[in-house]
């Protein structure tokens, strides 16, 4: 049987990742956006449509009766989307798009979720152990899809599974979130200013983390799955790497700006069931990705 599935934000920042991966592991894509892709291949299909357009999602639903189902589709604008009003619309959005996937007869659902769901005190993030506590309005809404999503595979027989992404960098990423907003000064041979960095997160790759969705949507396993290194680092760590890799020694100002003042000191992912259920681990370290980063950024500004 051949295997058809809709990428939902299939464009963005993380979706773009999985259309490959998707194809080497035997899918025909179709990338529903508002945006053009980054790639072009006979086997992916674009459809350029605002996603919240119910009409037209329906007559691509019906038409094309996709197999599977992946959505990236949230929002996300930086320094925004934590506490803002449209999480709710992308919340209804995810829930329409798995209406539509059901009836049109389609099998298996992945949707991206977040660490932003977990409550973060109690050491590494588990899923179905550690608490599910959202401090912010995303994470909340994640969640309640989350519980929704559970709800509709249970109704119409779905097979289904969510991806909690923790700490993303990558092309095309907004340049005033961490990664970027260090490589880009040391790239001028600027300083760039930065809070203590003994905070300790997990970072992955944008190429990895599409990598590894692609691996869940073509495997069977269900429920919650983070989607991490299983890595630890400071963000220092992070910063000295860059500092390396650009040959900027001591560019990086630890502890000249503020720390949030309810930042968690620790946000980190156990990886057993995305490493031994779903069989997948990053293709490449911390190191090298973050060498491709800086690359990528050396040739776009």
């Amino acid at each position: 049987m051949v295997k058809v599935a809709f990428v939902a934000g299939g464009s963005g920042f993380i979706g773009r990742h999985a259309v490959l991966p998707l194809l080497d592991r035997g899918f025909v894509v179709h990338i529903l956006d508002a945006n053009e892709p980054a790639i072009s291949d006979p086997l992916v299909v674009f459809h350029k449509l605002d996603l919240r357009d119910e009409r037209a999602l329906e007559s691509l639903f019906a038409e094309y009766r996709p197999t599977h189902l992946l959505s990236f589709a949230w929002y996300t604008r930086h320094g925004e989307y934590l506490m803002a009003r449209e999480n709710f619309d992308s919340l209804l959005l995810n829930l329409k798009m798995c209406e539509l996937f059901a009836r049109s007869g389609g099998a298996r659902v992945v949707i991206a979720g977040t660490c932003f769901e977990y409550d973060f005190s109690g050491g590494a993030c588990i899923e179905n152990v550690t608490r599910l506590a959202s401090s912010t309005i995303y994470g909340s809404c994640k969640q309640a899809m989350y519980e929704l999503l559970r709800s509709q595979a249970m109704l119409n027989s779905l097979s289904w599974a969510w991806g909690r992404v923790f700490f993303a960098f990558g092309e095309n990423e907004q340049p005033r979130r961490f990664v970027p907003a260090l490589i880009l000064p040391l790239l001028r041979g600027e300083s760039a200013p930065s809070s203590h960095g003994n905070q300790i997160r997990d970072f992955m790759s944008t190429a990895d983390i599409g990598s590894a969705f692609a691996a869940l949507l073509a495997s069977e396993v269900q429920d919650a799955v983070n989607i991490a290194s299983g890595r630890p680092v400071t963000l220092r760590q992070i910063g000295e790497i860059i500092e390396a890799q650009t040959d900027r020694p001591g560019y990086v100002r630890f502890g000249e700006i503020q720390a949030g003042k309810n930042e968690p000191p620790v946000i980190i992912a156990a990886t057993d069931r995305l490493r031994n259920e779903v069989g997948w681990s990053p293709a490449r370290t911390l190191e090298e990705r973050l060498g491709e980063a800086i690359n990528w950024w050396r040739e776009h500004v």
